[in-house]
């Protein structure tokens, strides 16, 4: 017969089990998270539609994974304009609208707090991917090609 003391020093670490996964499962679980396809390759990215987040992007965060971005999303068609004010790693920025890339900046090294070269869309867009350095390249995306949101 199990003693009281263990059968309580048992259940603790159980609990103790329970809940370490619970808050492995909070934090690691995607927010916002949908995948864009760009040519035959799948993209991850995070859903940025709020003025906060078009003005945060992906500034402060040390790294990207390979096939990880941030899409902004506008509620309406411009000029978009964006800076790599305060990144820790290179990006490409691909424009988009209505579902078409219409101008790719490739390779764009980070910046400080006061950012001097601003990446222009030249034309109207409805939507922005920053996606790793070098990315288009690697995986021959062009302008033109179709972009394709998977929620």
């Amino acid at each position: 017969m199990v003693s009281k003391q263990k059968k309580i020093i048992w259940w603790s670490l159980l609990a103790l089990i329970l809940f370490s996964i619970i808050i492995i499962i909070f934090e690691y679980w995607p927010r916002n998270k949908h995948w864009v396809q760009l040519g035959d390759q799948l993209i991850k990215v995070e859903i940025a539609d709020q003025p906060a987040s078009w003005y945060q992007g992906l500034s402060d965060r040390s790294r990207l994974c390979n096939s990880c971005g941030l899409l902004f999303v506008f509620p309406e068609e411009q000029i978009r304009e964006f800076v790599m004010r305060r990144m820790n790693f290179p990006l490409d920025i691909v424009f988009i609208n209505n579902e078409r890339i219409i101008k790719i900046a490739t390779n764009l090294p980070p910046e400080g707090l006061e950012p001097k070269i601003i990446y222009s869309s030249d034309q109207p867009v409805d939507q922005v991917l920053e996606i790793p350095a070098n990315y288009c390249q690697k995986y021959n995306i062009k302008i033109g090609d179709p972009v394709f949101i998977i929620k």
